[in-house]
């Protein structure tokens, strides 16, 4: 499982501190920062990555709801049909929050970030579960398949 983490550059602290903890669950997170294909179109580079991504975790503050990048990385999200899970500091929760107006958020204080990350966990975990969970449904029905062809090919 990847998650594509969006946000502003220059809230680096909470950033690597919500990269870290979904990490801890075993989880590849990309930043882009850290991504060093130098030559690289960048538009085409984010878009690849949140199309290879199964959740998008948007880290929405003052900083980040000015720019242009996280914008546009809510619209490849929302193109492609991509789980967004956004995290909102309170600063940024009293703003317009554009593309992500409606949409449920877990409220992160910069300061004490551990209760949303908590939060940001349990919903990773969720979804790693299921994901099992259909994965071993698939494998019961490709058997279950199975069978029967082996049953029709022996009569």
């Amino acid at each position: 499982m990847q998650i594509f983490l969006s946000h502003a550059t220059k809230d680096a602290d909470l950033v690597g501190r919500v990269a870290t903890s979904i990490r801890n669950l075993g989880v590849k997170v990309f930043l882009a920062e850290e991504d060093d294909r130098a030559g690289a179109n960048i538009h085409e580079r984010i878009a690849a990555e949140i199309r290879a991504s199964e959740i998008i975790v948007v880290l929405l503050t003052a900083e980040s709801t000015k720019s242009a990048y996280v914008q546009q990385e809510i619209g490849y999200a929302k193109r492609d049909g991509k789980l967004i899970l956004p995290l909102v500091t309170s600063a940024a929760a009293q703003t317009d929050l554009a593309m992500l107006s409606g949409v449920e958020y877990i409220l992160v204080e910069s300061s004490q970030p551990d209760e949303a990350l908590e939060r940001v966990a349990k919903r990773v975990k969720g979804i790693q579960q299921k994901r099992a969970d259909d994965l071993v449904l698939t494998g019961a029905v490709l058997a279950v398949l199975g069978l029967l062809l082996l049953g029709l090919s022996q009569s």
